[in-house]
């Protein structure tokens, strides 16, 4: 019985600690706004709202020109955004919290890599870490914008 109960209360504990979200987000609307009490930003409750991969300069003109419930300031989270969103507050496509079509994939970000010009930084949800890599490859695009949508 001991040798059981060890193996069983070491998988409790794992799995408490490795999913232990905050998930400080809460929906904002019927339409699609998500808002970060820590971050002070709104995210697309649709993580692909775009619905296609695209480079990184078409996800910085795709939000550019996004209108979104009721709002034309979305921009591309910056690469700590999104770790925070992953890291801090325990969102993924298998616990996604309040939102859609999280995807394990790619997401770009608006940080620029300082190191080399043709490249940004991007978000791996499944790997749970940001990487760089060249700006015409294709990711995910997810928009945000600073503030509340209300």
């Amino acid at each position: 019985m001991r040798k059981r109960v060890i193996p069983i209360l070491s998988l409790l504990i794992f799995l408490s600690i490795s999913h232990s979200a905050r998930a400080d987000v809460a929906v904002e609307d019927e339409i699609g706004c998500v808002y970060d009490t820590d971050l002070n930003i709104s995210w697309t409750r649709d993580a692909d709202l775009a619905g296609q991969r695209k480079t990184w300069s078409e996800a910085l003109t795709w939000v550019r020109d996004l209108a979104f419930d009721g709002f034309d300031d979305w921009r591309l989270p910056s690469i700590k955004e999104l770790e925070h969103i992953n890291k801090v507050e325990g969102i993924s496509p298998s616990h996604p919290g309040p939102f859609e079509n999280l995807k394990p994939d790619d997401y770009w970000s608006s940080t620029e890599y300082d190191r080399q010009p043709r490249y940004a930084w991007s978000y791996t949800f499944a790997w749970r870490h940001p990487h760089w890599g060249w700006r015409g490859y294709h990711h995910y695009v997810w928009a945000v914008r600073n503030g509340q949508c209300q």
